[in-house]
């Protein structure tokens, strides 16, 4: 469980974003800081991808569909709460184009939007995935190694998210 405390503080402070968006944005930062977790194993190649491309699963009346926050690691808070907005009006009125939601490098999953068993392994992602659970005031990963395999831990720091806004 990793204490998100400052992080909601923070988060009231600024008025920017939502907790999905400072975790996306932790997530891409790990992703950046540690470019042999964004990869994708094609055969017996490995392919790292430069930019941190992470689709968000989006519930719709039709199931979960998953819009990519582009080079996620190079957008702010409020870039990214902007255009995860702009995806979710998308996604939930049917308007999302194969471009919205193909091609991401690592999947993000609030599964506390639908039963956890529900959630797909793949999401739509060529790379990995982070499924995450707000449990009061603390974030839950969906394994108990989730952590520790992608760095969050490593790299969650609350004041310097808010420092990307």
């Amino acid at each position: 469980m990793v204490n998100m405390d400052n992080l909601i503080k923070s988060r009231e402070a600024n008025k920017q974003g939502s907790i999905n968006d400072y975790v996306l944005k932790a997530c891409a930062i790990a992703l950046k800081a540690e470019p042999d977790v964004n990869v994708n194993f094609m055969g017996e190649t490995i392919h790292r991808f430069k930019h941190a491309d992470i689709s968000v699963a989006v519930a719709t009346d039709r199931g979960l569909i998953t819009p990519i926050i582009r080079s996620a690691d190079d957008k702010t808070i409020s870039e990214i709460s902007s255009e995860m907005k702009e995806l979710g009006h998308k996604a939930k009125n049917e308007t999302l184009q194969p471009s919205d939601y193909q091609g991401g490098t690592f999947s993000l999953s609030n599964y506390s939007i639908t039963s956890a068993n529900d959630v797909p392994a793949s999401l739509g992602t060529t790379g990995q995935v982070l499924k995450v659970n707000a449990s009061g005031n603390a974030l839950e990963f969906g394994q108990a190694s989730s952590s520790e395999v992608y760095g969050f831990e490593k790299y969650y720091n609350p004041s310097t998210l808010v420092k990307t806004v």
